[in-house]
């Protein structure tokens, strides 16, 4: 599947456009949060989404409101919110948790919800095994990056979050997008058997 992955638009009309011609060369969007700038324009642009007329997972970014972006996502049938949730689409699994990007620990992560997204990946990848032909992935969606990586480093500093990369290390999670940083976009790296990735605002194709 191609799934195109991308972030911190903050209502460029340049970064829409763009979005919208790699959409047609892809099988599903999905949005990192920081699409607005402080929430103008919000459900302007979440409709936009919605018109590319391809299934698109979204967080919030630090620049929305969790329950109005949750709200206006349940309008489009395109649109499906999945902030502190476990989907399935595929074979491929994704756990979505937006917002922040400025703590370096997150507890809430670390003893609740973590722990909830590993249950739903488990429960999630016994049902592929038996379905699919395809090897089950799992993706972890952030808005905030986790630590010590390409995608939070601005100059020679790390400013990610220690409990998203504690997780993805734990669980050996395939994939790992966020945001949040913009001296960072574009940058990936492969850590052990995680990719990490801050694919930006203009987005970037995955083939998974």
């Amino acid at each position: 599947m191609k799934v195109l992955v991308f972030g911190d638009t903050h209502g460029s009309e340049t970064a829409l456009k763009k979005i919208e011609i790699k959409a047609k060369q892809a099988g599903l969007l999905v949005c990192l949060g920081d699409f607005t700038i402080f929430g103008q324009k919000q459900d302007k642009i979440l409709k936009r989404f919605n018109e590319f007329n391809k299934l698109c997972l979204v967080i919030h970014g630090n620049h929305e409101n969790v329950r109005e972006v949750e709200q206006q996502c349940r309008k489009y049938r395109n649109l499906l919110f999945i902030h502190k949730k476990v989907v399935r689409i595929g074979h491929i699994i994704f756990m979505g948790y937006g917002g922040d990007g400025f703590s370096l620990r997150d507890k809430g992560f670390e003893t609740v919800y973590g722990l909830r997204f590993i249950a739903g990946v488990k429960k999630y990848k016994e049902k592929i095994e038996k379905e699919s032909i395809h090897k089950s992935k799992t993706v972890l969606i952030l808005h905030g990056p986790p630590y010590g990586s390409k995608v939070d480093a601005i100059g020679d500093q790390h400013c990610g979050n220690k409990s998203f990369r504690d997780f993805y290390l734990k669980y050996h999670i395939d994939y790992v997008f966020s945001g949040h940083i913009h001296e960072s976009a574009s940058a990936v790296e492969h850590i052990k058997n995680t990719t990490l990735m801050n694919p930006g605002p203009f987005g970037v194709i995955v083939e998974m």
